[in-house]
C-alpha cells in the first residue's frame, strides 16, 4: 500500500537496495564456519516455532479467561448456600439443646410429684415441633450443597458438619458422558411433576426420569433420590444405573420392569393364582423392610410405585419424598401433602408437623394390599 502511488524509478531503486543487502548477508555467512551457519539456521527454526506457540497461546488466552472469569463467577455462588445451611445447622443445634432442657425440667418435675405440669409439657412438645421443622430445613440446605459438590468437592471440607461425603451417594453413579441425545426409541410414560420415558440405550430398554433442575425444589428432589436408590441397594428395590446432568435438567437412568407397576402387572400379566399375588406383595413388603431398616421412610406407598420385573419381581420405587430419621415431618397445605398421595395417607399425617413413621408407611401398603 504505501507504494501504490510511488513511480517505476522509484520502485526499481528500492529493488536495488534490498539485493545489494541480501548480497551483504550472503558475502557475512559465506565468511562463517558450516557449524555456525546451522546454529543460526536451526535458531531461525525455533524462533519460528516459538512464534507458531506464542500464536496458539493468544488464541487461547480470551477464551480461557471469559472460562476464568464464569468459573470465577460460579464459585462465588458457593457462599450464599454455605451460609444457609450453616445458619439453619446453628438454629438446629440451638433448639436441640433447648428441648433437652425442656425434657429435663418436666422430668425433674415429674419426679418430685409436680401433677400439675402441663405447661411444661406443652413446652416440649413445641419445642419438639420446631426442632423437627429445623431439622427439615437443614436437610434442604444439606442437599443443595451436595448438588453443589458435585462440582466443587472443596465444599465437603469446607462445610464438614453436613458430612457430604455421605450425602452425595449419588455422585458414584455421576456420568460425565452421557447425554440425552445417546438414548432412542422413547415412550413416554409418565407425564407429571417428572417426566418418565422408557428408552433404549445400546439395545437394552431402560428408564429415564427427568427433574427441571434449575429449580431448586426440584434439584433437592433428583438429589434425593438419587442418594436414596444409591443408599438402599436391594433386590426388591428400583436399580438406579446412573445419573446425568444436561443443561437445566437431571436424569436417573433406571432399570426397566417389562409389567409396569401393580395396575399394569395385573392387566398385562394377570397372576394365574392367589399365591403369585402374595408373592409379589411379600418381596415389595421386604424391600419396605430393607428401607425402614436404614432409617428411611418411603412416604408415598401405592400400587403406582412398587413395580414388577419381566422375572415376576417386585421392585420398591420413588423415594423423592423420602424421610430419613432425622428430617420425618410432614410438609402440609391446605388441600395436600406435598409429593404424596392423598388416598394412601396415613390419618396421623394430615396434622401439621407430624412424624412420619415407619407405621405410615405399613398403613399405605395395607391400602395397597386392600385394593
Amino acid at each position: 500500500a504505501p507504494f501504490a502511488s510511488a513511480d517505476f524509478d522509484t520502485l526499481g531503486r528500492l529493488g536495488d537496495a534490498v539485493t545489494s543487502e541480501l548480497h551483504h548477508w550472503q558475502l557475512e555467512l559465506a565468511r562463517l564456519p558450516a557449524d555456525v551457519v546451522q546454529a543460526l539456521l536451526a535458531l531461525r527454526d525455533t524462533c519460528a516455532q516459538v512464534r507458531d506457540a506464542l500464536l496458539e497461546f493468544d488464541a487461547a488466552v480470551e477464551p480461557a479467561a471469559a472460562f476464568a472469569s464464569a468459573w470465577g463467577d460460579e464459585r462465588k455462588r458457593i457462599c450464599p448456600p454455605t451460609e444457609a445451611f450453616e445458619t439453619a445447622h446453628k438454629a438446629a443445634a440451638q433448639l436441640e439443646y433447648e428441648l433437652t432442657l425442656a425434657q429435663a425440667a418436666l422430668t425433674r418435675a415429674v419426679k418430685h410429684g409436680d401433677v400439675d405440669n402441663g405447661r411444661l409439657q406443652d413446652n416440649v412438645k413445641a419445642t419438639r415441633r420446631s426442632w423437627i421443622a429445623a431439622q427439615a430445613v437443614v436437610e434442604q440446605r444439606v442437599l443443595a450443597l451436595a448438588f453443589k459438590s458435585l462440582d466443587f468437592p472443596e465444599l465437603r471440607l469446607r462445610c464438614p458438619a453436613a458430612k457430604l461425603g455421605d450425602v452425595v451417594a449419588a455422585g458414584d453413579a455421576r456420568s460425565a458422558t452421557r447425554s440425552r441425545a445417546m438414548y432412542d426409541n422413547s415412550t413416554t410414560l409418565h407425564m407429571g411433576r417428572h417426566t418418565v420415558e422408557s428408552v433404549e440405550f445400546g439395545g437394552v430398554r431402560v428408564v429415564l426420569k427427568k427433574f427441571h433442575v434449575g429449580a431448586d425444589q426440584e434439584r433437592v428432589a433428583f438429589l434425593k433420590e438419587a442418594r436414596r436408590l444409591r443408599q438402599l441397594a436391594h433386590p426388591n428395590v428400583l436399580v438406579l444405573n446412573l445419573v446425568f446432568i444436561e443443561a437445566q435438567a437431571g436424569y436417573l437412568e433406571l432399570e426397566f420392569c417389562e409389567l409396569g407397576h401393580l395396575w399394569q402387572w395385573l392387566e398385562r400379566a394377570p397372576p394365574r393364582t392367589f399365591g403369585e399375588r402374595v408373592t409379589v406383595l411379600q418381596q415389595a413388603l421386604r424391600g419396605l423392610e430393607h428401607v425402614h431398616r436404614a432409617g428411611v421412610v418411603h412416604c408415598d406407598v401405592k400400587p403406582e410405585n412398587i413395580f414388577v420385573s419381566g422375572a415376576g419381581v417386585a421392585k420398591l420405587a420413588d423415594f423423592d419424598v423420602s424421610k430419613d430419621d432425622a428430617t420425618r415431618v410432614t410438609l402440609h397445605s391446605s388441600a395436600t401433602v406435598v409429593g404424596r398421595t392423598l388416598p394412601y395417607l396415613a390419618p396421623e399425617l394430615s396434622n401439621l408437623a407430624q412424624r412420619a413413621t415407619p407405621a405410615s408407611d405399613l398403613f399405605a401398603f395395607g391400602l395397597t394390599l386392600f385394593d
